[in-house]
């Protein structure tokens, strides 16, 4: 789902809760608990994605040998709404994933060099490994120049977007976030090589 869908589903499943309260304030009963029924189902549904792919997602980057990077699996097609959304345009990929800096290094338990240092090299993995997937990440966290590189020259090419601000989807209250809005960027890159993912 990554975290973008998680806010977007949020949102839409607060909005039928409080289109379902006020339906049935007004009289309409059947509609009324037709969608507090749906944004109960909605809400349920969405903790146990959390729960089954968040650990999942940990489990397989450490098992990809990242270190300080976690990706969670997105569809290709939400991602393509998202970019409408922004109104920017990618080529298509047959498999999707948001990028996200582990709670550890975002915490500053490691100095901002071993950070770096990890965090290049986890990078390098995801190219070497992922190639002809796109992938997502919206962060305040610094980022290697030897990355930042890489996504000038693919942004040349029309295979990335690097630019400051948020994606348009905004933050759910509540849900915890270690981003800087002041220093917040967004983008999106094909991994060059390949197809897509196998």
């Amino acid at each position: 789902m990554g975290t973008k869908g998680r806010d977007l589903h949020l949102w839409l499943t607060a909005i039928a809760s409080v289109a379902g309260g006020a339906a049935w304030l007004q009289g309409a009963c059947l509609p009324g608990r037709a969608l507090l029924l749906l944004s109960a189902v909605a809400f349920c549904c969405f903790w146990v994605i959390q729960w089954i792919d968040i650990p999942r997602a940990r489990r397989w980057s450490r098992a990809l040998g990242l270190k300080h990077v976690v990706v969670v699996p997105v569809s290709p097609r939400w991602v393509s709404i998202l970019l409408a959304l922004a109104r920017r345009r990618l080529p298509c990929s047959r498999r999707a994933y948001e990028v996200h800096i582990s709670a550890a290094s975002a915490a500053g338990t490691v100095t901002t060099g071993e950070h770096l240092k990890t965090l290049e090299e986890d990078l390098i993995t995801l190219k070497d490994i992922l190639p002809g997937c796109l992938l997502l990440w919206e962060t305040s966290a610094p980022i290697p120049s030897s990355i930042r590189r890489i996504i000038r020259s693919l942004q040349r090419q029309g295979c990335a977007i690097w630019e400051r601000g948020r994606w348009p989807v905004p933050g759910f209250p509540l849900m915890p976030s270690k981003l800087d809005y002041r220093h917040v960027r967004r983008g999106a890159l094909i991994v060059p090589g390949g197809k897509g993912g196998p």
